[in-house]
């Protein structure tokens, strides 16, 4: 891959890298986009790596929403054989500041979000304001740590923490990264409690009225 694309100029290697990213892991979900990933990382190195795989992840997030949207529920279960229940519970947390904290997860699937979202009752457009930034931050994060590691990143586990405590500002972007998710994804939680919370006191207030 890094051969192909290095035998064009720098603005066209970048948008081919964009289309082949959106029409191959649009529809094969795993294997090409962590082929894609180091490639570009290595190729193009952090930072530009970042805006070309976000790109590419806005306009998959656009596919998937809108595949899902058409063809249901009933697809989704069957792609990643999950439970209705199970769906249904993602589908509660797909608004504008339950997807942004989905999207900074780095254990959340982009391709798993994307879907359940088109079965929610968000906004295309809502959904694509929210995970924005948080989709910017995480790819960035990643693709810091493949630029500098490339294919030994998944080699050799051990090669990330050694590589942080030897870099004192990826190991402080990284702490800031995993901080920022934690605290959204209290806050997420806090939230919901509250919200369920409060269902419970309406819903005992309707049945004394009764």
């Amino acid at each position: 891959m890094r051969k192909f694309l290095s035998s064009f100029p720098i603005f066209l290697s970048g948008i081919i890298f964009v289309v082949l990213y959106v029409v191959l892991t649009s529809f094969i979900w795993f294997g090409p986009k962590d082929v894609f990933r180091i490639a570009s990382a290595v190729l193009f190195g952090a930072y530009t790596s970042t805006i070309l795989v976000w790109i590419s992840e806005m306009l998959n997030a656009v596919v998937l929403f809108c595949l899902s949207r058409q063809l249901g529920q009933e697809f989704v279960e069957q792609k990643f054989r999950l439970k209705k229940a199970k769906i249904e519970g993602a589908k509660e947390s797909a608004g504008i500041f339950g997807s942004f904290v989905l999207r900074i997860n780095p254990l959340i699937p982009f391709r798993f979000q994307d879907l359940i979202a088109g079965l929610s009752r968000i906004t295309l457009f809502r959904y694509i304001l929210a995970i924005s930034a948080p989709s910017f931050l995480r790819i960035l994060w990643l693709q810091f740590l493949l630029a500098a590691l490339g294919v030994s990143i998944f080699k050799n586990p051990d090669i990330v923490s050694e590589y942080l405590m030897a870099n004192p500002v990826a190991l402080k972007f990284s702490s800031f990264y995993f901080l920022l998710v934690i605290a959204l994804s209290l806050l997420a939680g806090i939230l919901k409690i509250s919200r369920s919370m409060k269902l419970r006191s309406l819903r005992k207030k309707a049945q004394a009225q009764v």
